[in-house]
């Protein structure tokens, strides 16, 4: 109960060194950029921040300075402050040995006091005093035998007081880096050093993507022949379809945040990349963040860099919601990588096959959707009593960072972070003692292979997401970490290929969703939508036109940077699914009247309308509810770009009656676009029988009065006999040769005129003066009939 009593009055001054044991949460705090120390300091205290230890690591014959920021966080006065630099030359063997020394109250033991120095004025409330004070060498007095050894600097009011006699105000606890190996003289040692290898896993995640607007996202995409010669992979959709507002927040996180994660980290071969490739794709595309993108795809060259799933997915709640973990197309992983239009897909020139869960202990639900989904490595932590520790609390060993997680979809390799060392280097604030802490975590676990030197200790550390450094202090931490003899920055790739840790350790749990993570109703509503616009994009001749605005829409709000964000997170669900739908209504059919069928077969007029940029190719298929009209084909039709075309679908009358139907257009292949509303059809199969017959009983009705008619009239009176004819036409008659016998003409008659002419006959022919009169003429019996001879 006192210990836990002196730990709470102590937490004022502790605050920063308890969240760099892995005893306090990870927070990720403000940028080393703009640390102020006193501002961190609890009020009403007097605290000591280490600013630096001088050397890292100190080696035989070598001074010791440490320079620390006492801050005035009481109302009162310190008249006469003083530091005292002491020193406890008993070697921590454990991690546990580590952590009771930096957890240790105000009043316990500090070590031999080494040097001291005293504040040239008082210290008035909210005042710092930037104090220095050195040891030398030959006070340090240490053994062959490397390792760390507990350092504490002490802050008394009193000229020259000793924190042993005086009331402390403040207690730092660091440690001092012993390193005699290879050295000369008496403190020399000749141990062999079996270095750790420790891989450390940087995140390039982004933030939340805020989807375009339906209206604003392209659903057709040009002519797909404009781009023959190039990589049809490559496509300016995804960044044509983002927002301003997606834009300028990637614009500010590539010029802020991500700058300093690569500044901080670009130099450091060690480190791996775990890289969201949709993040990286659309920077390139963007004319403020594509100089951040090309030294990222340049870095990356020389350095091991994984991909995430596109838009850095929620393996989570995609494993909650009975989902494999979407791979994202080419169009939204595919980046200009260089100065020209050169493009890179990025899934193709970094390493595949891994997944980083948000949640720092997945599931086994979540390990086998990895492992479902071709991700069998699989980034966890591991805490004290937590997934994946060991069994055995007893064992005072560091297991190492891979094991295995048998799942029903087969082995998952989980690369386990450690807790401590994870949260150390991810502290933003309060750097140096993180660094020294560091280095002495990692030398007593290299210590523990003294045994069996031949097993250096695998060790994996990560780092958050929302990762804020300052690139010169952090850049400069790696260097140390690089530099300790004890350690060995490896790679990522290397970790994974390392034989598995077979000690035993818990389970994880079978199935542990976090209210944070995007329910399993939405989760299936966006796949479903980013599923069904890839089938209806078959129907034209560049489908990834239409699909890539849709994968940024569909994709994002599956994002883990959303789990921060839930209100954010539905209206990015909701953007995604209307424009989901914007684009699978913009081929749909037109709507119409009543439709009649009069006849046993016929068409049924069908009008499908295309808003798309590009023709579509579509199939027909009209469904009848009764059996009164039987579809007889489906047909296909391809309607122009922004254009509409009617098409007849054969069809069959069986009967009288009305029938509902309806028109669904479907894809070459047999997919479903949509189904247009149901409407009427009047069937009326027999009043082409019914017509046909009234109309040929009209007509013999017709016949039958036209002959009834003729019979009851008789022979006409207007009708012509052969003899009252003007030219007879009967062959082998005088009439017909012109050779008419002319009797002779009696004395006082006058000559025969014309033959008399019924009403019927037609007039005569008028004289022609040209033409010699035949009457007194004989008729030559070689001229025809009806024409005279010559003169």
């Amino acid at each position: 109960m006192a210990r836990t009593t002196a730990k709470v009055v102590l937490v004022g001054v502790l605050a920063t060194l308890l969240a760099g044991t892995g005893l306090a949460a990870a927070a990720v705090a403000a940028p080393a950029h703009v640390t102020t120390p006193a501002a961190t300091a609890a009020k009403n205290t007097v605290t000591a921040t280490l600013v630096s230890l001088s050397p890292r690591i100190t080696r035989p014959g070598e001074d010791v300075t440490v320079t620390v920021d006492v801050h005035n966080g009481t109302k009162k006065t310190i008249a006469e402050p003083h530091v005292s630099l002491s020193l406890n030359r008993i070697r921590p063997s454990t991690r546990t040995d580590l952590d009771t020394w930096v957890d240790a109250a105000p009043d316990d033991a500090v070590g031999t006091v080494l040097a001291s120095a005293d504040a040239p004025d008082e210290l008035a409330p909210g005042g710092t005093w930037h104090a220095s004070v050195t040891a030398k060498a030959e006070t340090i007095g240490l053994t062959a035998v490397w390792g760390p050894r507990p350092l504490a600097v002490t802050v008394t009011d009193g000229e020259s007081s000793s924190p042993t006699t005086a009331p402390r105000l403040a207690v730092l606890r660091s440690f001092l880096l012993w390193y005699p190996v290879g050295a000369e003289g008496e403190a020399a040692s000749s141990e062999t050093v079996t270095p750790v290898n420790l891989s450390i896993a940087v995140p390039l995640t982004g933030p939340a993507v805020e989807p375009a607007e339906p209206d604003a996202t392209s659903a057709g995409g040009g002519d797909a022949d404009s781009d023959a010669g190039a990589d049809d992979t490559s496509t300016d959709a995804t960044a044509a379809g983002a927002s301003s507002a997606s834009t300028a927040a990637l614009d500010a996180a590539t010029s802020g945040r991500l700058a300093h994660v690569v500044d901080a980290t670009a130099g450091a071969d060690g480190v791996t990349w775990v890289a969201d490739p949709a993040l990286v794709a659309s920077a390139s595309r963007s004319s403020a963040s594509a100089g951040w993108a090309r030294e990222v795809c340049a870095a990356a060259k020389a350095r091991d860099t994984y991909v995430l799933p596109a838009f850095d997915a929620d393996v989570a709640a995609l494993a909650h919601a009975g989902h494999d973990i979407p791979r994202g197309s080419a169009a939204v992983t595919t980046a200009r990588c260089g100065t020209s239009e050169t493009e890179t897909d990025l899934r193709h020139a970094w390493n595949d096959g891994l997944a980083w869960p948000a949640t720092g202990s997945p599931d086994k639900t979540t390990y086998t959707a990895a492992v479902r989904s071709g991700r069998s490595l699989v980034i966890a932590r591991s805490s004290e009593d937590g997934a994946l520790s060991p069994v055995d609390p007893s064992s005072t060993s560091t297991p190492d960072a891979v094991t295995t997680v048998d799942t029903s979809a087969g082995n998952a390799t989980a690369l386990v972070a450690d807790d401590q060392l994870s949260d150390l280097l991810a502290r933003t604030r309060d750097t140096a003692a993180a660094l020294q802490l560091t280095l002495a975590q990692t030398a007593v676990i290299a210590r523990q292979a003294d045994s069996n030197p031949a097993e250096a200790a695998q060790l994996l550390a990560t780092l958050p997401r929302s990762w804020d450094p300052d690139p010169t202090t952090a850049g400069e931490e790696l260097d140390a970490l690089d530099d300790a003899p004890w350690i060995a920055l490896q790679p990522l790739s290397t970790l994974a290929k390392s034989q598995p840790d077979d000690r035993p350790r818990r389970a994880p749990a079978a199935s542990s969703a976090s209210d944070k993570e995007l329910d399993p109703e939405s989760v299936d509503a966006l796949l479903s939508a980013r599923s069904s616009v890839g089938r209806f994009a078959t129907i034209v001749e560049n489908p990834k036109a239409v699909t890539a605005p849709i994968e940024s829409d569909t994709l994002a709000p599956l994002a883990v940077a959303y789990r921060a964000d839930a209100e954010g997170r539905a209206d990015a669900v909701r953007s995604g699914l209307d424009a989901a739908r914007a684009v699978t209504a913009s081929v749909s059919v037109v709507g119409g009247s009543t439709l009649n069928i009069i006849s046993a077969q016929g068409d049924l007029p069908v009008t499908v309308r295309n808003r798309l940029d590009q023709p579509a190719r579509v199939r027909v298929e009209l469904h009848s509810t009764d059996p009164k009209l039987k579809v007889l084909k489906t047909p296909e039709v391809t309607v122009a770009a922004h254009d509409s075309q009617t098409v007849g679908v054969p069809v069959r009358a069986i009967g009288n009656g009305n029938v509902s139907a309806y028109v669904e257009l479907l894809t070459p292949s047999g997919s479903t676009i949509t189904t247009a509303p149901a409407f009427d059809v009047r069937v009326r199969a027999s009043w082409e029988t019914v017509a046909t017959t009234v109309i040929v009983v009209l007509l013999g009705l017709g016949l039958a009065a036209g002959i009834w008619r003729t019979v009851r009239r008789g022979r006409s009176s207007a009708r012509v006999t052969r003899a009252q004819a003007p030219e007879a036409e009967v062959a082998g008659t005088p009439e017909a040769t012109g050779q008419v016998p002319v009797a002779p003409s009696a004395p006082g008659n006058v000559p025969p005129g014309p033959p008399t002419r019924g009403p019927d006959s037609p007039p005569p022919a008028p004289h022609d003066p040209a033409r010699h009169d035949t009457e007194d003429q004989s008729s030559d019996p070689a001229t025809p009939a009806g024409r005279s001879g010559p003169a």
